[in-house]
């Protein structure tokens, strides 16, 4: 008889609405300059790390088993499965077949993209005098290639006449596949539209101040058939500075959260599914907390 094939484990979400804080053992968040974006965890782990094997391994040895007769064999037995496990999880690397014609095929690595995106946003553009400028074309473009370069020209002499700009320039495709470009601004004091288009010199732009509460509005998924596979969704100049992650235990995080609102909370669990069996391995609780700059200028 041949052996059943061990189905590989599949991994999916499901909600979690009776999850709370004190639930969780760890946390770890964003601060921004208007809210904290915290993931609080329950983690249990279903495997043990090669690290993890290798002490076990070591204190078995360690064990004078070959003098405890019965308890000896059982302890040799279990050094010889410890070591099996232990070269079974060397990795061995395939080489990866490029098959992906289009961003929205690798889903992970897009989401990815999409929340460091908003995160840059929401870190160095919570200013009074950010802009948004939008760059359209007079004769439409639909190379994504050709839209990348253009920017780069224009970025050259925007760059020129403010030194210290600091910028995140969004890659969008309109519904006809045609390209324009979202441009978010700071230290550029006296910039106006004219000069703008002066420099441009591809069509019409517009101007407006940035609202960082729309931050995610441009992170759109109905057009992502558009760009081409490993094309970036934006660029950023080397000023503009990514969030650090902190991560913390629960007691310090509810100090540290105590005089905010909670804005938003949702509790999610992973679970695993292998060879027909079903069990947790996660819960995590996404809870965003608001800073109250808004209330502050009010009073």
């Amino acid at each position: 008889m041949m052996k059943q094939e061990e189905s590989k484990p599949v991994y999916y979400c499901i909600p979690n609405r009776t999850l709370k804080l004190d639930d969780c053992d760890s946390v770890s968040f964003f601060e921004f300059p208007t809210h904290i974006e915290a993931t609080a965890r329950t983690y249990t782990r279903h495997f043990k790390t090669k690290a993890e094997i290798q002490r076990e391994l070591n204190y078995w040895k360690r064990q004078p088993y070959a003098l405890m007769g019965a308890k000896g064999k059982e302890i040799a037995e279990k050094i010889i499965a410890l070591e099996k496990e232990l070269q079974g999880r060397k990795q061995t690397h395939r080489p990866r077949k490029k098959t992906a014609t289009t961003r929205s095929t690798n889903a992970t690595s897009l989401a990815r993209s999409k929340k460091r995106l908003v995160h840059l946003l929401y870190n160095n553009f919570a200013v009074p005098f950010a802009l948004h400028i939008t760059l359209t074309y007079g004769k439409k473009k639909y190379l994504y290639s050709a839209v990348c370069k253009d920017f780069s020209s224009f970025r050259k002499r925007l760059c020129y006449r403010f030194p210290k700009l600091a910028f995140i320039a969004i890659y969008e495709p309109h519904e006809d596949s045609s390209w324009h470009i979202h441009l978010i601004l700071k230290n550029c004091k006296g910039v106006k539209r004219k000069l703008l288009e002066s420099l441009w010199q591809k069509g019409r732009v517009n101007l407006k101040t940035f609202n960082v509460a729309k931050a995610p509005y441009f992170c759109k998924s109905s057009r992502l058939d558009t760009y081409p596979a490993g094309a970036r969704l934006y660029t950023k100049s080397r000023n503009v500075i990514p969030p650090i992650e902190q991560k913390t235990d629960i007691q310090s995080f509810k100090r540290k959260v105590a005089e905010m609102d909670c804005i938003s909370q949702e509790g999610k669990s992973l679970v695993v599914e292998e060879n027909g069996q079903r069990r947790i391995v996660n819960n995590l609780l996404f809870e965003k907390y608001s800073k109250g700059n808004d209330k502050k200028k009010q009073d």
